[in-house]
């Protein structure tokens, strides 16, 4: 799967209208820490972020210090991607 990134959170390491290539993981198991993850949640849509599993939540953090860190409950989460490329939009 590919997404385009909107929004700087993930800034320097990924711009708002690159488009990141990603892996689908069957289960929040399979999420690799400090590996940059798209999630497709149903209350906040589509979210680029490096993930953490603690209990039954999932703590999104942006690499761009203005935006914290914050938590998802995993139940509310439909999809999990592993991103494996970044192609940069150059803008």
């Amino acid at each position: 799967f590919a997404f385009t990134v909107s929004g700087e959170s993930m800034a320097p390491t990924i711009r708002s209208g690159d488009i990141v290539v990603c892996l689908k993981l069957t289960d929040a198991t399979e999420i690799r820490p400090n590996a940059v993850h798209v999630l497709f949640d149903k209350t906040e849509g589509l979210v680029v972020k490096r993930l953490e599993v603690k209990d039954k939540k999932i703590r999104c953090v942006s690499d761009n210090p203005d935006y914290p860190p914050y938590e998802i409950e995993a139940a509310s989460v439909k999809d999990i991607y592993r991103v494996r490329r970044v192609i940069t939009s150059n803008i």
